[in-house]
């Protein structure tokens, strides 16, 4: 509530601004526990976003995945369905889709910068010029390529999301992961469950 309060105050002096609320860690807590935020989302609906960062969601990929799905949920309940959630650093091929699926809608990070986006997956820049058989680019010219490819990249599995969101049985817009994708989103959604 405290970072709440002192997130309206500065928002509050500063109209001209859309506001993005980055919700951290309560107290000593490592992690974000939702819970302990459900009292509070109500008051949530003053701000246009909702921030989040991979680190403070939780220890494990399936820790954070569910701590975001009952995030979403708690917001929704608490009447912020219309305030988009923001993960901070989430712009890994897979990472981006799973947050997706379990309520993320704004994304950000560098990994489009720093690896190669190829078969759906980040990975090591010159093991995708190897796999792309361009073994022979400098790399000025390489990295050009990598950056026009990861951004093209971007925007279909934008695409794809807004496939999926529109009919989310649609798992197989996901690409060529869905499978896994959809288990994991099952398995998570079914925790979800047992905590909201």
């Amino acid at each position: 509530m405290e970072q709440r309060e002192a997130a309206q105050d500065f928002f509050g002096g500063r109209p001209h601004l859309r506001t993005d609320f980055l919700v951290k860690p309560e107290g000593e807590l490592r992690y974000i526990e939702t819970t302990a935020l459900v009292p509070d989302i109500k008051n949530w609906r003053t701000f246009d976003v909702i921030g989040v960062t991979e680190k403070d969601l939780g220890g494990t990929v399936f820790d954070r995945l569910v701590c975001l799905a009952r995030l979403r949920a708690a917001m929704d309940a608490g009447g912020c369905e219309a305030v988009p959630i923001h993960v901070f650093g989430g712009l890994d091929p897979v990472f981006t889709l799973l947050y997706f699926m379990c309520g993320a809608e704004i994304f950000d990070g560098l990994s489009w910068l720093k690896y190669a986006y190829h078969d759906d997956v980040a990975m090591h820049p010159d093991a995708a010029r190897i796999l792309n058989f361009q073994i022979d680019h400098r790399p000025d010219r390489a990295d050009q390529l990598r950056h026009f490819a990861n951004l093209a990249y971007l925007a279909r599995m934008k695409r794809r999301m807004q496939i999926w969101a529109s009919d989310a049985a649609r798992f197989e817009e996901l690409g060529p992961h869905h499978v896994v994708l959809r288990g994991i989103y099952d398995l998570v959604m079914a925790e979800r469950e047992k905590g909201v």
